[in-house]
């Protein structure tokens, strides 16, 4: 996997985004799944100078990359990735930043590199309403704002006021929510020109609006602990996993459609389909890539045989 990155070459990047960077990384070391293939090059960049010179960099060399978050939504096929994974955990200021909003409201201002349970804590030890939806979603802020995260009680886009991104040729700029096209687990750009060839922004910071509760700071943190107990009860925390494999059809549960063919517990190799929720699969043991993908097209082919639906990936799969 690092034929792609020569000796030279290596001592550049190092030169270029610090320490923290290393090679053939395995991406079982970095994702929820704790499966997968290696990466050419793993890159947690320390600035956004370190990120700007990084992005250059492969761009010159035309080499793939991708900022890939928390790694709570991806799955790297096991021939690995040919290119550059970066995380921003380092990359931006992890703190955030309480402004006045209107009517009594609250903007928190987060940096994408910020894990959403870290955001969730804060919003519920400052007694700020808005982020129950997001409650045990693991990854970061970045992440869940690409994919749209949240549950039955709200999505991130239903409290989200605007972010700062990066532009592919290096320039930053705000973007308001009305400028951003969100759909059920997906943003789409609405501005002009803000990806061309393809190449999206990349979101570097965040902010939110929130509002002030009522209670007590001790009645948030029981409330959210309720929130949190009935999430445990029906999903399978206790093996890795992506989180609900499959988009909800239009109206439809895809977890229903799968149980109701009675395939809860069917595996592929170390991948098993989970028996507390059907719309996940779980790496039970020791499982591949390629086991949790072919676990998953059996049950797209499945529930298409029987209800003529095809299930959409929620799960981003990259490599080879």
């Amino acid at each position: 996997m690092t034929d792609i990155i020569g000796k030279s070459e290596q001592e550049r990047l190092k030169e270029l985004a610090g320490e923290y960077i290393s090679f053939s990384e395995p991406m079982s070391r970095h994702t929820t799944f704790r499966t997968g293939g290696k990466a050419a090059v793993f890159a947690r960049p320390g600035s956004i100078a370190e990120l700007e010179a990084l992005l250059d960099w492969a761009a010159e060399k035309k080499i793939a990359c991708e900022v890939i978050g928390g790694g709570s939504n991806l799955l790297v096929k096991d021939g690995g990735f040919a290119g550059i994974l970066i995380n921003l955990s380092r990359c931006t200021d992890a703190g955030f930043r309480p402004e006045n909003g209107k009517e009594g409201s609250v903007l928190l201002r987060v940096s994408a590199g910020s894990g959403l349970r870290a955001f969730c804590g804060f919003a519920v030890r400052n007694r700020l309403e808005g982020t129950e939806g997001l409650l045990g979603i693991p990854g970061s802020v970045g992440g869940g704002i690409r994919m749209n995260a949240g549950t039955a009680l709200g999505c991130i886009s239903d409290i989200l006021e605007s972010v700062r991104i990066m532009l592919p040729g290096g320039q930053s700029r705000e973007m308001k929510r009305s400028e951003m096209n969100f759909s059920y687990r997906s943003l789409c750009w609405n501005a002009d020109g803000i990806a061309p060839e393809g190449r999206e922004p990349l979101i570097l910071e965040a902010v939110f609006r929130l509002q002030k509760s009522r209670e007590s700071v001790g009645e948030c943190k029981a409330r959210a602990r309720q929130i949190m107990e009935k999430r445990k009860k029906t999903q399978p925390w206790q093996f890795p996993s992506a989180g609900c494999f499959f988009k909800n059809p239009p109206g439809l549960s895809a977890g229903k459609l799968i149980d109701s063919l009675g395939l809860k517990g069917k595996r592929a190799g170390g991948a098993e389909v989970s028996c507390k929720h059907a719309n996940f699969i779980i790496n039970r043991h020791r499982a591949s890539a390629s086991d949790i993908l072919a676990l998953a097209e059996l049950l797209q082919k499945s529930v298409c045989k029987k209800f003529g639906i095809r299930l959409e990936r929620e799960v981003k799969v990259i490599g080879q």
